[in-house]
Formats: structure tokens, sequence, C-alpha cells
């Protein structure tokens, strides 16, 4: 797979003389001047100062890779943007497509910039037309006012929760606690136990037990060859998946933070799953609450539910206090909801580029596509406390 993709003399792509170009080593002081003039403005965060990105940069031979882009003018920076670039399996047939995130422009400071993110997107589209962006959910929101904006979609990957710890959620899930009154509720709910047996016959009253064989779980260090015999059985049943092969999933979770699980049932592999077990400090969705979250999972369509169930109890031992996931294929989301997870607010939006959704439309992959927490820019998550990358 070839790492940089040529497209040609870098256009002008406006009156304004802006053009899109790689980010290089000589633009870090100017992207850090950018920084400074956005800083505090509606919707800014900190474009990454440096070329060379700390997560999933390119190199030779590497599947999965990440590429920034910078719109300059007279030298200066008026906006970037990055693509994260992954084989996908269509109905077993590979294909590279791209994630377009972390887009910011001079627009959110000086309302002369604001079609500088139209210039970034169409920029992206020309190197990579198979594009797609994984955001939260803002389903009214195209990626931007590009003239092409008509042509994408949306569709939820929908965002599941299971509580562990009744009084730790009631205690901490700051966007229930939006008011004095609500969270003078919450906290007596909490302190006297009402609320334990509240969540408690709630999440059983709305589960809808789904029956799977016991399941056994290893944890295990290194994505190995049983990985790809794995990824070779499940590709072919999903009309749309990231490739997740070992090499791939080898680049995307290394060690460290990662639980890393193969899954087995009556002696054979049946999947493996990738989660966090985070200790929250102050964050402004989830207080301080320990978090377990479903990152990403493989296993055939059949041995969903025993993947799940195998994880959930794993993360129920460690102690969590809330497991999150989101997850857009319908036996995958019929295992979670089987599990004792409830469907909440927790989700994120997939667009498809018009090049992309006619492809997904050949191949059949309408409301069976195969996306996870890990297909987007994970590293935006709240699980890892870190601004889009």
């Amino acid at each position: 797979m070839k790492i940089f993709r040529p497209v040609g003399v870098f256009a002008t792509l406006s009156a304004m003389a802006i053009r899109v170009c790689p980010f290089l080593q000589r633009y870090e002081a100017d992207v850090r001047e950018f920084n400074n003039r956005v800083r505090g403005s509606k919707g800014a965060f900190e474009f990454p100062e440096t070329a060379m990105p700390d997560w999933l940069p390119p190199a030779a031979g590497r599947p999965v890779f990440q590429e920034r882009f910078l719109a300059m003018e007279n030298g200066e920076v008026r906006g970037g943007y990055a693509l994260k670039r992954q084989d996908f399996s269509f109905c077993g047939v590979v294909a590279g497509i791209a994630c377009y995130h972390s887009a910011l422009s001079e627009g959110v400071a000086e309302e002369r910039y604001r079609d500088v993110d139209e210039q970034l997107l169409t920029d992206a589209l020309a190197r990579e037309p198979f594009l797609y962006t994984l955001d939260a959910d803002r389903a009214g929101e195209t990626p931007a006012r590009a003239a092409t904006a008509s042509e994408w979609k949306h569709s939820l990957v929908s965002g599941y929760f299971h509580i562990v710890h009744p009084a730790a959620f009631l205690r901490n899930m700051e966007t229930l606690r939006t008011t004095a009154w609500r969270r003078f509720l919450l906290s007596f709910a909490a302190l006297t136990g009402f609320g334990w047996a509240g969540v408690r016959l709630h999440q059983r009253m709305k589960a809808k037990p789904q029956p799977a064989p016991p399941a056994s779980v290893d944890f295990f260090d290194v994505f190995g060859p049983w990985l790809d015999d794995l990824w070779t059985k499940c590709a072919p049943r999903y009309p749309f998946l990231a490739v997740r092969d070992s090499a791939t999933l080898g680049i995307l979770y290394p060690g460290g933070k990662f639980l890393r699980m193969k899954i087995a049932s009556g002696g054979a592999t049946i999947g493996w799953a990738v989660a966090a077990d985070t200790q929250m400090q102050w964050n402004r969705e989830f207080g301080d609450m320990r978090m377990g979250s479903l990152i990403d999972c493989l296993a055939v369509p059949e041995h969903a539910p025993q993947v799940i169930t195998a994880v959930r109890r794993v993360l129920e031992r460690r102690g969590v206090d809330l497991i999150v996931c989101n997850h857009s294929h319908p036996a995958w989301r019929q295992a979670l909801r089987g599990a004792g997870f409830l469907e909440g607010s927790f989700n994120l939006v997939f667009r498809p580029s018009g090049a992309l959704t006619q492809k997904l439309e050949e191949n059949g992959a309408a409301g069976n596509l195969f996306l996870t927490r890990g297909d987007g820019n994970a590293r935006s998550l709240p699980e890892f406390g870190q601004a889009p990358l």
C-alpha cells in the first residue's frame, strides 16, 4: 500500500489564494500561531502542532496510518485536517478508504475565513473520494458547507451503556445533573438506595435476554496468527468492515492501556475484543466514574452474544461503574441488548461521501455496516482524555 498519494500541483482554491498542502515540519511554528489566533473561539480546539503524528504515523508498509494537511495563505495557516487511511473489506474484497477528522479552520474566529472548511473537505475528496467521517451525534450537520455536502448521508452508530454501580452513576453522570434540583434528586437517590433499586429494575425490564453458551476469556499481548484465521472467516460475512488482521490491530491497539481479550467456546476461538478501564477525573460527561469501554471486537454474527457477555463480565469484575459501547451492526446491537445494555445518547454518526455511499449501496451494505468506536478517531473518545488528533 502506498503511503503518500500524489494529487498533482497544489491548486488555488479561492480568491484568497489559499492552497492546501501536506503538513511539513517547517510549518510547525505557523500552526502554533494559528492555534493562538483561534483559541477560545466557539468550536475551536488545538490543532496538532507537530508534522509527524504521534498516533498512527506514516511508515513504509504500514496498513493504517494518518496524514495531516494545512490550508495556507501567504505563509500563514488558515486551517487543517487529518486523514486516517485504512483498508476496508466489502464482503471480503479489500479497498483503501479514509476517515476525515480533526478539521479546523480560522472561520471559527474570523468570518472572512468561514469557507475554509469547505475548501478543506474539497481537497480531502480530491485525495480520497472514498471518504467518511465518524463523529459525535450531530445528525443535522454535514461535514462542511461544500457543494457536495448534499450527497453526504448519515447513519447512527448506536451508543449502549450498562450501569454496574448505580450510586456512582447517579452521583457522576453530569449529562443528567443539569440543574440544582436534578443534582439534589439524583444525589438523594444514590444516598438512600432508591437509585440502586430503580436502576436495577429499569435495566432488568429493558433487557432482552439472549441466551449464549458459556465462553472463556484469555488476555494476550500480541495479535498473532490465530487472529488472521478469524479475520478470514469473518470478512465475507460483513458487507462493510475495516480490515482487522493482526498487522492492523497491532498498530491500532498497542500495549499499555488496552485490555486485549481472546474469547473461546467449546475449545475453539470464536472472537476477540479490545476494551479500556479508565478512571475518569472531572470529566464533563462522566464526572469521576470508573468507566469501562468496549472499543473494538470481532466474531461471526452468531457469536456476538458470547463476545459481548464475556466482555461485560470481565469489566464488571474489574470494578468499573459504567460500561459503554458503540456498534452499528444489527446482530451486535441485538447482542448488546440481550446482555443487559440500554441504548443511550452516546451515539456516533457515520457520514460517507457520495462515492463511498454509492459503493456501499452496490455491495448491499445499507443497514449492515460494521462500525465501532475504534473506526473513527479513537483518541478523541472521552476515555482517552485527549483532544482530536
